[in-house]
């Protein structure tokens, strides 16, 4: 199935569209597809907040356990601008 287009404007970085262009991206498809990917995460996340929220088990056991995870925060999802990782310490020579 072929949805319609819309046309849009978004503002990105000039080295960024530059480097995309001579690597042969097609900066559209690339957007849409990580917005579609982003949606799925934050419907996943408002399913499982919403599974949170409908527990009706007193518990504090199983309470804790499910907050532990991370699960219940839109903000524990994956990053689309990933960074590396921060320095441990150790891992600069002496």
């Amino acid at each position: 199935m072929h949805m319609a287009k819309v046309r849009t404007t978004i503002n990105l970085n000039e080295e960024v569209v530059r480097k995309a262009k001579n690597l042969g991206i097609n900066i559209s498809a690339v957007a849409e597809m990580g917005i579609i990917n982003y949606i799925k995460e934050l419907e996943n996340i408002g399913r499982e907040n919403d599974s949170y929220n409908n527990n009706t088990d007193t518990d504090d056991d199983s309470q804790s356990n499910v907050r532990n995870t991370g699960k219940d925060s839109k903000w524990t999802c994956r990053d689309l601008n990933p960074r590396p990782p921060p320095c441990q310490g150790g891992d600069l020579p002496s």
